[in-house]
């Protein structure tokens, strides 16, 4: 009896081997992989995702090889919705496509994000095609995963001139802008997309106490890539005191042009953490914001900078920042600026100038670029080459007597 049980439990596992061995591979979810993300949800084994309405989800998805040899794989989705989307994360811990050995396993971190109004269901599978010439096939009504993202979702430039974005939303007519997520969107709210793949939105509602819009960005996460032109993005925005674009990632912009050129309203801007590593262009970037008394760019590195003024001698960086008071510049690098004109022009209210790491050996132009700074304000510039470089070229323009060095000389021998 004991020998039929021992024969008949052989026949069976030998059984299930050769069923195992049909089936090319296997997939199932695992637990979280250690991160530093908190995981929203672990996959059962029915790969199923709901995400609620404007969200997301990032998954764990575990595909595990269980052929004899090696194979292509892929991760694909199906969806009701054609506004849902699946996404490889950009700190997967393997990549959404690539080989996988026998008996080998992928952990592959997906976003899953919805785009729609309701909640959606996305149901994850495995792609699979042949190591050696064969394309991962793909099922009909199954969509392959081939997008990456990091969380942040990349905006368009902003039209220049009179509006907004959109031809409804006039500049001057607009009193706040917040970045947020699309989750916080009232339902069934119009928006406009401002993207070129529709993840980032724009709506906006009246305040009938002031008559002026209240404007909203939104889009998944909260987070934000800015194009790489941002020029004149935020300009003639004259009734908006307050503007926080601190979920703005810069990292790859080159040109900040005008950026917020003539927005007469602002008192104080959140520019904490702007990325300028890669701007080539400031030219008229603060010029006009005759509110502002203080600005805060210690965090500005500016290895690239060659434009601090536009055409002309129409408008320097700072130009007519009539309140401003004071300006730590320390960290811009200035090497590769050859014209200064009219870049703090009618500053009227400066007291501190800090100007600790300004280069002047290559300008050639300084046209008005100190006119209307009061001779006594407090300016700061690195060693004596730089202050008869600014004494031989500038106090033409008006003696400066607050003139100093960082070490404290207020007089160097030419």
């Amino acid at each position: 009896m004991k020998k039929k049980i021992v024969f008949l439990s052989i026949i069976i596992s030998i059984i299930v081997i050769l069923i195992a061995s049909i089936y090319l591979y296997s997939t199932y979810a695992t637990d979280p992989i250690e991160s530093n993300d908190s995981y929203t949800i672990t996959l059962t084994g029915d790969t199923s995702v709901s995400v609620p309405r404007f969200s997301y989800k990032d998954v764990i998805y575990q595909i595990k090889n269980t052929t004899d040899g090696t194979v292509n794989y892929g991760v694909g989705f199906t969806s009701n919705n054609s506004t849902t989307k699946v996404k490889t994360f950009a700190d997967s811990t393997d990549p959404g496509t690539g080989t996988i050995a026998r008996n080998d396993y992928k952990y592959i971190k997906l976003r899953v994000e919805n785009y729609s109004d309701d909640i959606e269901t996305v149901t994850l599978s495995t792609i699979l095609g042949y190591e050696n010439g064969g394309d991962l096939v793909v099922p009909s009504g199954v969509t392959q995963v081939t997008s990456t993202t990091d969380g942040t979702y990349t905006m368009n430039s902003a039209a220049n001139g009179t509006y907004f974005y959109i031809s409804t939303l006039t500049r001057s007519n607009i009193e706040s802008i917040e970045y947020t997520k699309l989750s916080d969107m009232p339902v069934n709210q119009t928006t406009t997309n401002i993207s070129s793949d529709n993840s980032v939105r724009l709506w906006y509602e009246l305040n009938e106490d002031t008559n002026l819009y209240k404007v909203y960005i939104g889009s998944l996460t909260g987070k934000f890539k800015a194009p790489s032109n941002m020029s004149s993005m935020f300009s003639w925005l004259t009734h908006v005191s307050e503007l926080d674009v601190s979920a703005i990632d810069t990292s790859s912009v080159t040109n900040m042009h005008q950026l917020f050129y003539g927005s007469s309203g602002l008192t104080d801007i959140n520019l904490s953490s702007f990325n300028t590593e890669k701007v080539v262009s400031m030219a008229g970037m603060f010029y006009g914001c005759s509110k502002l008394k203080k600005l805060d760019l210690s965090n500005f590195y500016t290895p690239l900078l060659s434009a601090i003024k536009g055409s002309g001698e129409s408008y320097g960086m700072f130009g007519a920042c009539t309140a401003l008071e004071e300006l730590d510049l320390s960290n811009f690098n200035t090497s590769k600026v050859t014209d200064m004109r009219v870049v703090f022009y009618n500053c009227r209210s400066l007291r501190i100038l800090k100007l600790d790491n300004w280069d002047f050996s290559n300008v050639t132009n300084y046209t008005n670029a100190f006119t209307g700074v009061p001779s006594s304000a407090d300016i700061t510039v690195n060693n004596c080459t730089q202050y008869n470089l600014f004494v031989t070229n500038v106090t033409k323009f008006g003696s400066k007597s607050g003139l100093h060095t960082v070490s404290g000389d207020y007089s160097c021998s030419s």
